[in-house]
C-alpha cells in the first residue's frame, strides 16, 4: 500500500478513519432502533453520539478532499496532524465503549433481554477492533515511513478532545504556501473549509426493486429492504458516479497518485453496485426450494448434490469475516460452478469468474431483523432464491467466449 500511495499514504489512513466513524454513527442508530424501549436518558445520549460521529466522519472527508484538491505530497506537519486525528478519534471511541458498558450494567431493559445485550456487545467489539487497529498505527510505525517530499499544507490544527471536529482543513496553492513559510517558518492554519465546487452526480441510476419492499417477508422484512435498497445501495451508486468524475479529472491532470486513489474507489463502489443489483435479482417472492433447470444439473456436476452445495455455500457465508459477500459463480476457465468469497468488494475485481447467485453478508443486509444471528439470516434467505433468474444468468455466462490459458 505504501508503494501505491507513496507521499499520499496518510490519505489511506484518513479513508479508514472516515469508514470507522461512519460505522460507529450507524451503530449509534442501530442500538436505538433494535432496543426501542431503551431508557430515555440512554436514547438521548446515543443520539448525541450519532451527531458526534457524524462530525468526525465529515472532518475526515474534508481532509481527504483537501488533500486531493491540493495535489501535493503530505508534509511532516500534515502527518503529525493526521496522527493527532487518530488520537482524538480513538479517545472518542473509548468514551463511547465506556457508555455502552455502563448501559450493560445499569439498563433494566438490556439486562432483561439477551438479544438486546448481544447487539450492544457486538457494537462494543466493533469499536474495540478499530481502537486496537489505530492504536497500533499511532504507536508502532515510525512516522518517517509516511513522509513524502517536504511540503506544507495549510490544514487546520486538529482540535483537542472536547472540541473535536469543529475545524476543517483548508488548502492553498504553492505561492501562498511559500509566502506563509517566509512569514512564519511553518505555514498558516485556517478554520475555513476547502473551496469545493458542487459535483453533479451523473452516470448510472439506481435500479428499482423488482418487487415490493414487503414481498420477501417473513424472510426479509420491508424495513430492511427499504433501508438496504434506498439508502445503502443508493449511497454506493452515488459514490461510484462521483469517483468516475474524479477519476476523469485526475486523468486529465495526469496525476498518477490520484488516478490510483479514484480507481480504487471506482472498483470498490462499482463492484458493490454490481453485486447489489444481482442480489435483488437473485431473490423473489416465489423463490426458494431446490434448484431447477440447467443450474440444478451443473450444481450436481460441480458439487455432487444440491444438499452438498447448499451446505458449502451456507458455511462460506457464515464464515465471511466482518462484512462481504459469498458468490456462486461460473468459471469459464474450469467449465464448472465455484463458490467464492468477497470479504471486501475490491476482492471481486480480478476474479476470472461470472457471478450467478450472490448473498450480501454486510451487516446492513440483516442486522435490523436478525441482529447478530447471521446463520438465521442465511437459512431464511434460501427461501427467497429465484432459480429462474439464476438459470438465465447461467445461460448468458455459458455463452461467454473466454480465452483459454
Amino acid at each position: 500500500m505504501l508503494q501505491v500511495y507513496e507521499g499520499m499514504m496518510p490519505l489511506r489512513v484518513l479513508e479508514e478513519i472516515r469508514n470507522w466513524k461512519k460505522r460507529e454513527k450507524e451503530h449509534s442508530l442501530l442500538v436505538r432502533s433494535v432496543v426501542p424501549a431503551l431508557e430515555a436518558g440512554y436514547t438521548s445520549v446515543l443520539g448525541l453520539w450519532e451527531h458526534s460521529f457524524e462530525q468526525a466522519e465529515q472532518t475526515a472527508v474534508q481532509w481527504i478532499r483537501a488533500a486531493l484538491d491540493s495535489r501535493l505530497p503530505f508534509s511532516p506537519y500534515d502527518i503529525d496532524a493526521v496522527f493527532e486525528l487518530i488520537r482524538v478519534s480513538t479517545i472518542e471511541s473509548q468514551q463511547f465503549v465506556r457508555l455502552l458498558r455502563k448501559m450493560q450494567e445499569n439498563s433494566e431493559v438490556l439486562r432483561t433481554r439477551a438479544e438486546h445485550l448481544a447487539v450492544v456487545r457486538h457494537v462494543i467489539s466493533e469499536s474495540e477492533y478499530f481502537i486496537g487497529l489505530f492504536q497500533f498505527v499511532n504507536n508502532d510505525p515510525p512516522r518517517e515511513l509516511y513522509y513524502g517530499v517536504p511540503q506544507v499544507h495549510a490544514y487546520s490544527a486538529i482540535p483537542a478532545p472536547g472540541i473535536a471536529h469543529q475545524q476543517q482543513p483548508h488548502t492553498t496553492d504553492r505561492a501562498e504556501q511559500a509566502e506563509a513559510l517566509t512569514a512564519t517558518g511553518e505555514g498558516t492554519w485556517s478554520q475555513q473549509p476547502p473551496s469545493q465546487q458542487p459535483i453533479t452526480v451523473e452516470g448510472q441510476k439506481l435500479p428499482p426493486l423488482p418487487y415490493a419492499y414487503d414481498a420477501l417477508e417473513p424472510y426479509i422484512d420491508a424495513e430492511t429492504m427499504r433501508l438496504h435498497h434506498d439508502k445503502h445501495h443508493r449511497s454506493c451508486l452515488e459514490a461510484l458516479n462521483n469517483a468516475k468524475l474524479m477519476l476523469a479529472s485526475a486523468r486529465q491532470a495526469d496525476d498518477y497518485v490520484l488516478m490510483k486513489h479514484w480507481q480504487n474507489e471506482c472498483t470498490m463502489h462499482g463492484v458493490g453496485h454490481y453485486l447489489h443489483t444481482l442480489f435483488w435479482l437473485s431473490m423473489g417472492p416465489q423463490g426458494g426450494g431446490e434448484a431447477t433447470g440447467t443450474i440444478a444439473a451443473d450444481i450436481t456436476s460441480s458439487f455432487g448434490s444440491f444438499e452438498v452445495f447448499q451446505s458449502l455455500f451456507t458455511a462460506a457465508a457464515n464464515s465471511v469475516e466482518g462484512a462481504g459477500w459469498v458468490v456462486m459463480a461460473w468459471s469459464p476457465l474450469n467449465n464448472q460452478l465455484e463458490i467464492v468469497h468477497a470479504d471486501k468488494n475490491n476482492h471481486l475485481s480480478a476474479w476470472p469468474v461470472i457471478p450467478l447467485l450472490v448473498l450480501d453478508m454486510w451487516e446492513h443486509a440483516y442486522y435490523l431483523q436478525y441482529k447478530n444471528n447471521r446463520r438465521d439470516y442465511i437459512d431464511a434467505w434460501w427461501h427467497t432464491v429465484d432459480w429462474q433468474q439464476v438459470n438465465e444468468r447461467l445461460s448468458q455466462a455459458r455463452s461467454t467466449n473466454w480465452p483459454s490459458l
